[in-house]
C-alpha cells in the first residue's frame, strides 16, 4: 500500500516496523518522505567492494557503533574495533551485497578465489562447503553463504563459468601469441585460471578485517582491494612471458650442448 494513502498512525507504526521511533510532531508529508528514504536504502544494491569500503571509512569506534546503529545492529561497548568492523560487514554481506561468481571466499584455504573459480576448478570443495553448511550449524556465515550460493547456481549457470574460464585463458594466451592456433610449446603449461589467481595473491594488498565469532577467538578476513581487468591481465601476461623466456633460455642451453656433445664425438 503507497504510504501517500495511509494514515498518519499508520505510517507512524510502519516507521516503527522499520526500526524508527518517528517525533509525534512529524506531519504525513514528513512521515511519508521518511518511509520513502528508509525503503530505497533497503533496496539499495552494494558490490562487495563498496560494501568493505563503507566499513573502511569509519575510522573510529563511536563511527562504527554509529553505523551499527543505523543497521540496528545490537553490539557490546566492550567489543573491539575489529569485532564492530566484522559485525557491520557481515550485514551488508548478507543484506545489501547480491552473491555471485565475483564475490571473494574470504575463508579457508581459497580465501584469495572468487566464488565462481572455486566452482569451477575445486567443485569437491565447493561440495564439502555445502555439506559442512548443513551438517554444521555454528558454520562460519561466510561458508554458508556460498554454501547456499552453490546450491542455487543451475547447472547451465556452471556450465557458462566454465566456458567463461576457458574463454579468458585463451583469450590471455592470444594476446601474447597471436598466431597461436590453440598449441603449446613444449615444456610449456600456460596456467589456469586457479593458479593465476593464487600468484595475484602476492600482488594485491589487502585489507585485514576481523570477523566476531561465537567463540572468544576472531577470525581473520583478507579483503582485496579493487584491481581492473588489464591490470590483472598485465600481470598474468608477464608471469608468462617471464615463464616463457626462461623456456626458451633453457632450449637453447639444451640445444648448445647437444651441439658439443654432437662435435665431441665427432672428433
Amino acid at each position: 500500500m503507497p504510504s501517500t494513502t495511509l494514515s498518519k498512525y499508520q505510517m507512524q507504526q510502519k516507521l516503527i516496523e522499520m526500526g524508527e521511533a518517528p517525533p509525534p510532531g512529524w506531519t504525513k508529508v514528513q512521515l511519508s518522505a521518511r518511509i520513502a528514504e528508509l525503503t530505497q536504502e533497503s533496496e539499495q544494491i552494494l558490490t562487495e567492494r563498496e560494501a568493505s569500503k563503507m566499513i573502511s571509512r569509519c575510522k573510529t569506534k563511536l563511527a562504527l557503533q554509529e553505523l551499527l546503529d543505523d543497521f540496528h545492529i545490537e553490539y557490546t561497548r566492550a567489543q573491539t574495533v575489529d569485532q564492530l568492523r566484522g559485525m557491520g560487514l557481515r550485514h551488508l554481506m548478507e543484506n545489501k551485497v547480491p552473491a555471485s561468481p565475483q564475490n571473494y571466499m574470504g575463508f579457508g584455504k581459497y580465501s584469495a578465489l572468487t566464488y565462481g573459480q572455486v566452482l569451477t576448478n575445486y567443485e569437491s570443495y565447493a561440495e564439502w562447503c555445502v555439506k559442512t553448511s548443513q551438517e554444521e550449524g555454528e558454520s562460519h556465515w561466510r561458508l554458508k553463504r556460498f554454501a547456499l550460493w552453490v546450491q542455487r547456481t543451475s547447472r547451465s549457470e556452471k556450465v557458462a563459468l566454465s566456458k567463461m574460464r576457458e574463454n579468458a585463458i585463451e583469450e590471455d594466451m592470444t594476446v601474447w601469441n597471436p598466431g597461436r592456433t590453440g598449441t603449446t610449446s613444449r615444456g610449456y603449461k600456460p596456467r589456469n585460471q586457479a593458479s593465476a589467481s593464487s600468484s595475484e595473491m602476492s600482488d594485491n594488498k589487502w585489507e585485514l578485517m576481523s570477523v566476531d565469532r561465537p567463540d572468544p577467538l576472531t577470525d581473520s578476513e583478507l579483503v582485496p582491494e579493487d584491481k581492473t581487468r588489464s591490470e590483472v591481465k598485465i600481470a598474468a601476461l608477464e608471469e608468462e612471458i617471464h615463464q616463457l623466456k626462461e623456456m626458451v633460455k633453457q632450449q637453447m642451453n639444451d640445444s648448445e650442448m647437444a651441439r658439443k656433445q654432437s662435435k665431441a664425438k665427432g672428433t
